[in-house]
């Protein structure tokens, strides 16, 4: 991977943390690591229980995602990124 796919893999990284509003060791709910991949929180649990989906743990009971396995699985799998362009 060039260096500057790269750089711009690690801004868009840091733009998604700041934007979901939590450090990084928190993690992101479904609802919002599903709106960040612009897919339904169902689908998330299709593409989660089908082992295709961003890595994911579980805290006190809730199943959080890292905001870095979500950006990078986005990355990855080009998710409807051309479907919504930023204004």
């Amino acid at each position: 991977m060039s260096e500057k796919k790269q750089n711009t893999i690690k801004d868009e990284i840091r733009e998604l943390v700041s934007l979901a509003g939590f450090e990084e060791a928190k993690g992101l709910t479904v609802a919002q690591a599903a709106h960040h991949l612009c897919v339904s929180v169902a689908r998330l649990h299709q593409m989660r229980l089908a082992g295709k989906g961003p890595k994911y743990h579980r805290e006190d009971g809730r199943l959080l995602y890292s905001p870095l396995s979500v950006m990078a699985f986005r990355a990855k799998n080009s998710i409807n990124q051309k479907k919504y362009k930023r204004i």
